[in-house]
């Protein structure tokens, strides 16, 4: 629009308003999930996968609930799940003044950009009852006598990405961290007997061996312990102001050779926890021929 213009109209000051809102309808996409009890990044942590029945591991000279099965993955794995989500609104409103003059042009505007918090639907449901957190736990115990390491079923459901649960893993790796820790033992022969934390070989002094301790029982992730709010964003907004300059050559017939540079400056909202959008500037020139 435009809003002055001198009597020979060499010389006028333009408005230009533009705005794009829209509604972003549901899909389906594939989203990592973290862990409600576990904190941020505890997709990335181990699991291990814990099934029954158990195999030569005992607690009390009674047979285990369950026991690992050999196998570990990192949670994401299991976490990405196919997730349907949708964004009520975004909306992209810039509004700029322009200076005109010959072959001249000045430009100053603002940008404003938002777009408010993704929803989710439904999501796939995360397979229960078969993985638990590994931490720092030792996953096998040994029987000295054969020399033979038996899988335990040692869970860490409290471990975070930063350090397993508790006070830690000891030096002589026997589990004093893991959940409803039980001393694991082994049938070997007619008796059982406790499951040792290493081999002599392998516990240099002044390391003690010792019985390592089981879960009895471990406790193994459900599909509620998901945290959705993990892999949504967050409502963001950004405001942006920018200056540009603009010089138009027009002594061709043939050609019109045209040369211009500007700056932006863009920043977010404060409060961090409700956005995800970084502050950032830039600095351009752009050149060219039109015929």
């Amino acid at each position: 629009m435009r809003v002055w213009e001198n009597d020979d109209a060499t010389k006028r000051v333009v408005l230009y308003f533009d705005a794009h809102i829209s509604h972003l309808f549901s899909a389906t996409q594939m989203r990592s999930y973290d862990l409600k009890n576990n904190g941020n990044g505890s997709r990335y942590m181990l699991l291990s996968e814990i099934t029954s029945p158990a195999v030569d591991l005992l607690f009390g000279g009674n047979p285990a609930p369950n026991q690992y099965v050999r196998r570990q993955l990192p949670a994401i794995n299991k976490t990405t799940l196919k997730t349907k989500i949708s964004v009520d609104v975004q909306a992209d409103i810039v509004f700029k003044v322009a200076y005109q003059r010959d072959n001249v042009e000045f430009d100053f505007g603002y940008n404003f950009w938002g777009v408010s918090k993704e929803k989710l639907h439904c999501r796939d449901r995360f397979e229960e009852n078969r993985f638990g957190l590994k931490g720092d736990a030792q996953v096998y115990g040994f029987v000295i006598a054969e020399d033979t390491a038996i899988p335990l079923n040692a869970t860490q459901s409290k471990a975070t990405i930063r350090k397993g649960q508790g006070q830690g893993q000891d030096e002589s790796f026997t589990n004093p961290n893991v959940d409803n820790f039980t001393g694991a033992q082994s049938l070997t022969g007619v008796l059982p007997l406790p499951l040792q934390s290493l081999l002599a070989k392998d516990a240099p002094p002044p390391v003690v061996v010792d019985q390592v301790n089981g879960s009895n029982p471990s406790i193994l992730l459900k599909n509620s312990e998901i945290n959705e709010k993990s892999a949504l964003l967050p409502h963001a907004i950004t405001h942006k102001v920018f200056t540009n300059f603009n010089y138009t050559w027009d002594n061709s017939d043939d050609f019109t050779p045209y040369l211009g540079g500007g700056l932006s400056s863009e920043w977010s909202d404060t409060k961090s926890d409700k956005n995800i959008v970084p502050s950032q500037w830039a600095v351009w020139i752009k050149g060219g021929i039109s015929y």
